[in-house]
């Protein structure tokens, strides 16, 4: 039973990244009915998939100057992807999640907004499936950049009086499957900038309402 339970697991890990979106999130829906443990071990070390809710965020790429960023490619979305950077002293949980507060600032591109401080404003932006979402800071001029599928524009600006203690990639979301890009698909805004490398996700804080499961697999 526990083979036969691996390699449906096996299975499924690969349609995760299927080029088909009916088969991603056939594969995706199926991940509920999983062991949690029998697919973990599976997954690229640098993906990962939030069930009903969860925060994420790479904490080890902390950047205190010059010009960063990172991708994110949505193998599924979900309702409410909320997708940028947060300043050490960010607590997600009871209900905060990435631009809610005001130690962190997301962008949603499903619902088509930005936040920060628990404020929401109207964004232009707009994701789907298989979209790669490029982050980027100007740590040194306070702006925030998103771009997808490698178009850059600015979204927040005179920031750079919050982020003394530095910045690090963060992402909240639900029945969400992502990958982060150990090597960028897309340059940045402008050459300047520089991928904060490929280090694997951390499950942020510990209320979470469904499974998070973090790959563990060493990518090829």
């Amino acid at each position: 039973a526990e083979e036969t339970l691996a390699q449906h697991a096996t299975v499924i890990a690969a349609k995760l990244e299927d080029s088909d979106e009916d088969v991603r999130k056939a594969a995706v829906d199926t991940l509920s009915k999983l062991e949690p443990a029998a697919v973990a071990p599976l997954l690229p070390k640098n993906a990962c998939y939030v069930s009903a809710f969860g925060t994420l965020g790479l904490p080890d790429t902390l950047s205190l100057q010059g010009k960063v960023y990172y991708e994110v490619t949505l193998g599924r979305a979900g309702p409410n992807p909320q997708i940028g950077w947060a300043s050490p002293g960010f607590a997600p949980g009871g209900g905060n999640r990435v631009g809610d507060d005001a130690l962190s600032w997301g962008a949603d591109g499903v619902r088509r907004l930005l936040g920060h401080e628990a404020s929401e404003q109207a964004w232009s932006g707009e994701w789907t499936d298989g979209d790669v979402i490029g982050c980027a800071a100007d740590l040194e001029l306070g702006q925030l950049w998103f771009g997808r599928n490698g178009e850059w524009s600015v979204a927040f600006e005179g920031c750079g009086s919050k982020w003394t203690a530095g910045l690090f990639p963060a992402m909240s979301g639900q029945d969400m499957y992502i990958t982060i890009q150990p090597t960028p698909r897309f340059a940045g805004p402008t050459p300047e900038f520089r991928s904060v490398g490929g280090f694997p996700p951390q499950l942020l804080g510990t209320e979470n309402e469904g499974t998070v499961l973090l790959g563990e697999a060493h990518s090829e």
